[in-house]
């Protein structure tokens, strides 16, 4: 087993879900980038949308380059990387969505708790 690397680690920043919503509480970067999130087994949905906030009260959806709303693949109990950390740039807060694969909120039938890994 390698040893880590001092300074390396990543952080966990826990996003709640409450019962009957799709979307996340606030999670607060303090200048660091999301590396992935750790997508519990009890994940209702199948993928994730996000919104960002420069400031922490006002939030904006996020959208890939090419147009159109960034939705991520979070399949139930697995590690989602995101494939370009550098986009959370200049980000404050942020939250996740819980949605289908055209980017549709669905509600989690419990309380659920998705963790984002954030480089420091």
């Amino acid at each position: 087993m390698g040893t880590p690397v001092q300074g390396t680690r990543g952080v966990p920043i826990i996003l709640s879900i409450a019962n009957g919503a799709s979307q996340s509480d606030a999670g607060y970067l303090n200048g660091g980038l999301i590396t992935g999130f750790h997508v519990p087994a009890s994940f209702e949905g199948g993928y994730l949308t996000f919104q960002r906030s420069y400031d922490g009260v006002a939030f904006d959806t996020v959208y890939q380059q090419a147009g159109g709303i960034k939705v991520v693949s979070a399949t139930s109990g697995t590690f989602v990387e995101l494939d370009s950390p550098a986009a959370w740039l200049g980000c404050f807060a942020f939250k996740v969505t819980s949605t289908d694969s055209a980017g549709v909120a669905t509600n989690q039938t419990g309380a659920t708790s998705i963790v984002a890994i954030v480089s420091p």
